[in-house]
């Protein structure tokens, strides 16, 4: 009974949050947002934050010697999709 309850409350927020989405998505088109370069950029960068994180997350990876370069990637690419983040809130927004 429990999976079932968490189960349509996972299926609900799901529903819900691509209503969101699409909402969102209409408000960018229509301001112009999701025509900028630096809005794929960004979006981009993020999906490759999660793809490394994930990856390190599956393989283990500590402080080792190629984890570090995992982690420093990863730092970077935080850093970086934050700044392009705050590019467009300053020109959009």
């Amino acid at each position: 009974m429990t999976t079932i309850l968490i189960a349509c409350g996972v299926a609900v927020f799901c529903l819900w949050r691509m209503r969101r989405a699409h909402e969102d998505a209409a408000e960018h088109w229509a301001s112009g947002l999701a025509r900028d370069p630096l809005y794929w950029i960004g979006s981009v960068m993020a999906l490759i934050v999660l793809g490394l994180s994930m990856y390190m997350a599956r393989e283990h990876m500590g402080f080792t010697d190629a984890g570090r370069w995992f982690w420093s990637a990863e730092l970077i690419l935080i850093v970086a999709t934050l700044l392009v983040r705050r590019t467009l809130k300053w020109r959009y927004g």
